[in-house]
C-alpha cells in the first residue's frame, strides 16, 4: 500500500511537496477508516480540496507520469523520446532543474522507498531503499555527472547479480528498475508489480469513452466474473438509475462509442472504419413504472453520469476485492454527492479487509464532513504568492477543527485556505 507520495519541480510543484497516507495520531474513526497492519496505522483515502488551478491535477498528473515512466520505460521509450515531465516554469532556472518523483509503499510486509529525478532529455538520478529486515538497505544509486557526463552507480542486494548488464542496458531516458525487471531481477518483482498491477490512475474530467482502458476493464470483467456481474447490478440498482439489467453484447466502434470524443467531421470521416471495427459495449435494460415496459439502450444513450459509473465500477470492485490504490482526479464530475458518498464509503468500514486506497480530488464539500472523513484525510491546495503549490492536511493546522465543526462551511468561509480569493472586479465581467 502508499504510504507516502514526494513531488517537486513539477508543473505548479516547486520545492518539494509530501503527501502521506499514514495515519495521524488522531483516534477518530480509527476501526473504519484505518488499516491496522503490526503496527502500522494508514489511512484508507484521502480527499484534496482547493481552487481551479491550485495544483490538484497536477498531484494526479504527478503520480500517473511517474508510474508510467517505471512501468514502460524499458519497453517503449527508446533512445532520443521525451521524458514526459513539466519543470515549475514561474522561477528562474527551474527549466534546467530535474522533476523529481518518490514513493514510499509497503508491499508484502516490506518498506520501499524508491523514487528519480529527470529532465525531458534524461533521468538524473535514482534511488532504491529496501527495508526488508526493518532496516534500510539501499539497493540502488545511480547518478548523472553532468560535467563528465556519465552515471555514478552503486548497485547492491538483487541489482547486484546484473550489475553489468543493467550499466550497459540502461537508457539515459529509461529506469534502472524497469530494466532490471525485462533481466528478469525477480526480487524486484513485488514493487514493481505494485506499480503495474496495484496502482490506478483516473482521469474523470474526461469523457467516459475517451476512458479505454478503464470502460474496457469493467467490460471485461463484467463479461468473465460472475461477482462482479452482481456487484455491478447491485450498484446502479441502489443508485436509483431506473436500471433494472445490465447485460454486455456486441458492437461496432460507432456503437460502442468509438467515435464520441470526435468532432463530427472527424467521425464522418472514420465512419466506414468504426463501422467495421468489432468491439463489445454495455446494454442496459430500463423498465417504464407504469407499463412494466423493458427497453434496452445502448451506452451513448445513458445520462452521463451513468457512463462514468459504470467506467469507475471495474477499479472501484476490484480495488476493494485486491487491495489497489485508486487515485482519481475530480471524483465528483457528473456524480450526484450522494453516490459520491457512497463510493468513499466503499473504503471505508468492513468491506475494505484487502488494503484497498482512494486517493481523490473534488469540489464537492459536501464529503467535507468528520463523521466520513477524519483530519489527517481531508487535504487542501493552497497556490501561494509564487505561483507554488503548497499541500497540507487540516491535520496540520496548529489549531485544529473540532471533530465536531463544520468542516465544509469553514472551508468556504476561507478559513482553512484552498479557496479562489476573487478580485473586487469579478462581478462586473458578468
Amino acid at each position: 500500500m502508499l504510504l507516502e507520495f514526494r513531488v517537486s519541480n513539477y508543473r505548479s510543484f516547486d520545492e518539494e511537496q509530501t503527501f502521506s497516507f499514514v495515519a495521524s495520531k488522531d483516534k477518530s474513526l480509527e476501526d473504519e477508516n484505518v488499516h491496522h497492519e503490526g503496527d502500522h496505522r494508514v489511512l484508507k483515502a484521502a480527499a484534496f480540496y482547493g481552487a481551479n488551478a491550485s495544483g490538484k491535477t497536477n498531484l494526479v498528473s504527478a503520480i500517473g507520469v511517474a508510474r508510467h515512466l517505471i512501468c514502460t520505460s524499458a519497453t517503449e521509450m527508446t533512445a532520443g523520446n521525451t521524458i514526459p515531465v513539466n519543470s515549475f516554469l514561474l522561477s528562474r532556472g527551474n527549466e534546467h532543474r530535474a522533476s523529481s518523483f518518490e514513493f514510499t509503499v509497503r508491499v508484502d510486509g516490506v518498506r520501499y522507498d524508491y523514487g528519480f529525478s529527470a529532465t525531458s532529455e534524461r533521468i538524473t538520478e535514482e534511488w532504491l531503499f529496501a527495508y526488508p529486515k526493518k532496516k534500510a538497505a539501499e539497493w540502488l544509486s545511480r547518478v548523472y555527472d553532468a560535467e563528465t557526463g556519465i552515471y555514478d552507480w552503486d548497485l547492491r542486494g538483487p541489482f547486484a547479480k546484473v550489475k553489468r548488464a543493467l550499466k550497459g542496458e540502461t537508457r539515459a531516458n529509461g529506469l534502472a528498475l524497469s530494466r532490471a525487471i525485462q533481466l528478469n531481477v525477480t526480487e524486484l518483482n513485488p514493487l514493481y508489480f505494485w506499480f503495474h498491477d496495484k496502482l490506478a490512475v483516473i482521469d474523470q474530467s474526461t469523457p467516459p469513452e475517451s476512458q479505454r482502458s478503464t470502460m474496457r476493464f469493467s467490460l471485461d470483467m463484467f463479461k468473465r466474473n460472475p461477482q462482479f456481474q452482481a456487484y455491478l447490478n447491485d450498484l446502479v440498482s441502489s443508485a436509483d438509475m431506473g436500471i433494472v439489467g445490465i447485460d454486455v453484447e456486441e458492437a461496432d466502434g460507432l456503437q460502442a462509442g468509438r467515435g464520441a470524443t470526435m468532432s463530427p467531421e472527424e467521425r464522418k470521416d472514420a465512419e466506414a472504419v468504426l463501422k467495421k471495427e468489432k468491439w463489445h459495449t454495455w446494454s442496459l435494460t430500463h423498465r417504464n413504472g407504469d407499463s412494466g415496459k423493458k427497453t434496452s439502450m445502448g451506452l451513448l444513450a445513458e445520462a452521463m453520469g451513468t457512463r462514468r459509473l459504470l467506467a469507475l465500477s471495474g477499479p472501484w470492485w476490484d480495488s476493494l476485492e485486491h487491495g489497489f490504490t485508486v487515485v482519481a482526479d475530480e471524483l465528483d464530475c457528473s456524480l450526484h454527492p450522494h453516490l459520491v458518498r457512497k463510493l468513499v464509503e466503499a473504503f471505508h468500514g468492513s468491506r475494505n479487509k484487502s488494503g484497498a486506497q482512494l486517493v481523490f480530488t473534488t469540489h464537492d464539500t459536501s464529503i467535507m464532513d468528520l463523521s466520513l472523513l477524519r483530519r489527517d484525510q481531508i487535504w487542501l491546495m493552497e497556490k501561494q504568492r509564487s505561483g507554488a503549490t503548497e499541500m497540507y492536511s487540516l491535520y496540520d493546522f496548529k489549531d485544529r477543527p473540532r471533530n465536531t465543526e463544520a468542516i465544509s462551511r469553514g472551508y468556504l468561509g476561507g478559513r482553512y485556505g484552498g479557496v479562489p480569493n476573487f478580485g473586487p472586479a469579478l462581478e462586473d465581467v458578468y
